[in-house]
C-alpha cells in the first residue's frame, strides 16, 4: 500500500537558479523594425511597434499603421500569440487579439492603434506579433499587407509560476518505485516571496489528489527572490500500486503565518506502474 511519506529523505539532486532578472512597475520595448522596402500592391505598413512589459505580462501593445499610397485606405489589425520559433504563427497562435479597424486613412497619413493585454489565462512563454490586412476598396476583400514579430520570447502567466518539467520512474528489486521530479518555479513580482512546493500522485479520476491520491510530498519550502527562476529534481522512493497515474504539482504563498494556494500544474503524460506479472 502507497503512503503519502516518502520511504527515504527528499533528495535535490539538481538546484539551478537562474540570474535574477531586472523587474520594474512597467518596461517599454520598442521593438526594432530597421528599413523595409514595400511589397508589390502594398498599401498599408507597420512603422512601429512597441509594448509595456512587466516580470509576467504586457499591457498597451501599440501598432502604428503608415498608408503608402496616394488614396484614401482601410484596414484591420491584430496582435497574436505563438509559441517560441513557430514558423507560422498565425497557424499555432495560442492567443489572438480582438481586431482593431484602420478606417479611412488619408493617404501618407499614420493611425495609432492600442491594444489591451491578451483576456486569456495563460502560462508561459510566447513570440508577440502584429499584424495588418488591408482592404480592397472595390471589392471589400482583406488581404496580408504586413507582420512583424518581436524575436525574443516573453513570458505570460501569473505572478507565481511552476511547471513540471520532467517525471521518471525507476522500479526496485523490492517493488517500490524510484520517483524523480524536475520542476520549474518563477517569482515573477518585484517581491521576495516565501513559498511551498508539493506534488502529488493519483489516479486520473481522483478530484482531491492533495488528499486522496496514491501519494502526496510534504510541502517544502523556499524563498524566492524578484524575478528568480529554480529548477529543482526530486527523489522519492514510493510503493505504488499497479496501474494509472497522474502526477500534479503545487505552489502555495505564505501570506503571514498561512499557506494560500497560488498556481498548480498537471504533468501532460500519465505514468504507469505494471503489475509483477507484466514487468
Amino acid at each position: 500500500m502507497a503512503t503519502n511519506t516518502p520511504s527515504s529523505a527528499i533528495q535535490s539532486i539538481t538546484d539551478t537558479a537562474t540570474p535574477m532578472m531586472q523587474i520594474d512597475n512597467f518596461e517599454l520595448i520598442d521593438v526594432p523594425l530597421g528599413e523595409r522596402e514595400p511589397q508589390a500592391g502594398q498599401n498599408l505598413q507597420i512603422t512601429a511597434f512597441n509594448f509595456q512589459r512587466t516580470g509576467h505580462a504586457i499591457d498597451r501593445i501599440t501598432v502604428e499603421i503608415r498608408n503608402l499610397t496616394e488614396a484614401t485606405q482601410s484596414g484591420r489589425a491584430w496582435y497574436l500569440l505563438s509559441p517560441p520559433g513557430a514558423g507560422d504563427p498565425w497557424s499555432q497562435a495560442v492567443y489572438i487579439s480582438p481586431e482593431q479597424p484602420v478606417e479611412a486613412l488619408p493617404a501618407g497619413e499614420t493611425a495609432v492603434i492600442i491594444f489591451d493585454s491578451p483576456t486569456l489565462p495563460l502560462a508561459g512563454d510566447y513570440n508577440l506579433s502584429a499584424w495588418a490586412h488591408q482592404i480592397d476598396a472595390s471589392s471589400g476583400e482583406s488581404n496580408h499587407a504586413d507582420g512583424v514579430i518581436y524575436p525574443t520570447s516573453l513570458f505570460i502567466g501569473p505572478p507565481l509560476f511552476l511547471e513540471i518539467d520532467y517525471v521518471d520512474l525507476i522500479p526496485t528489486d523490492e517493488g517500490e518505485q524510484i520517483v524523480y521530479v524536475t520542476f520549474t518555479i518563477r517569482n515573477n513580482t518585484v517581491d521576495v516571496l516565501d513559498i511551498a512546493y508539493s506534488y502529488s500522485i493519483s489516479q486520473p479520476d481522483d478530484t482531491t489528489p492533495w488528499v486522496t491520491g496514491a501519494f502526496t510530498l510534504p510541502f517544502q519550502e523556499m524563498r524566492l527572490e524578484p524575478g528568480a527562476q529554480r529548477t529543482l529534481t526530486l527523489r522519492n522512493v514510493i510503493a505504488l500500486p499497479a496501474g494509472e497515474f497522474i502526477v500534479n504539482g503545487w505552489l502555495h504563498q505564505f501570506v503571514g503565518d498561512q499557506l494560500e494556494f497560488q498556481s498548480s500544474f498537471e504533468f501532460p503524460q500519465s505514468i504507469q506502474i505494471a503489475t509483477a506479472q507484466d514487468a
